[in-house]
């Protein structure tokens, strides 16, 4: 626990994927370019550890002041360098992803995320529609930028997010400060009810969503 600017440090532990007295969250993530020279640090018990800055900002996002937070995270838990290791890691994704809660990072967020978010969240929540969601109330030009701009993230091109989505019990997706909860199964059930409820709206339809 530190200020969100402080140089961010760690200890590393082992436990068994099926050991319920630690509860962790998995962290999700898009890589982005890996960079040998980065100058993001992750001090580990004593040693400096280069990493994304893709990372090194997800990190600080879910950073608390107060409460120790803990992570699994693929690029500082699995030893990339050892390929044996990560063979064994990855045939175990699945089931640390359906066993965790995740958090999904997506960076930088700006005023067209504000608009995606509140959109996704209506569709996913359990409020009711009958007053019309987020895309009544906007431009039909607003409303498309603000779901791109959320949806055409790099981190969507990537194939592990279709496991993501499907596997994990509970998702919190960030886009920087933004949060949207996603409840496996229930909030998909929700989430692809309320779109058909929202295409009859014609605000949806003149956006070209």
């Amino acid at each position: 626990p530190r200020r969100q600017s402080d140089s961010l440090k760690a200890s590393l532990k082992e436990r068994q994927l099926y050991d319920d007295t630690t509860l962790h969250k998995a962290l999700w993530y898009c890589w982005g370019v890996f960079d040998l020279s980065s100058s993001q640090r992750i001090e580990i018990q004593g040693s400096a550890v280069r990493i994304s800055s893709n990372l090194d900002e997800a990190l600080r996002s879910l950073r608390s002041e107060q409460d120790q937070r803990v992570l699994w995270v693929d690029f500082v838990c699995i030893d990339q360098t050892d390929l044996l290791e990560r063979v064994s890691q990855i045939n175990m994704m699945g089931d640390n992803i359906a066993k965790h809660k995740s958090r999904h990072l997506a960076q930088n967020a700006n005023a067209a995320s504000q608009l995606g978010i509140e959109i996704l969240s209506s569709l996913a929540g359990n409020e009711e529609l009958t007053k019309g969601g987020p895309w009544e109330r906007n431009s039909p030009d607003n409303v498309i930028a603000a779901l791109n701009d959320i949806v055409e993230r790099p981190y969507f091109q990537r194939i592990w997010v279709v496991q993501e989505g499907a596997l994990a019990r509970i998702i919190d997706v960030h886009v920087g400060h933004l949060r949207l909860s996603w409840d496996q199964g229930r909030a998909a059930f929700r989430f692809l009810s309320r779109i058909k409820f929202a295409q009859i709206s014609p605000a949806w339809e003149y956006s070209g969503l």
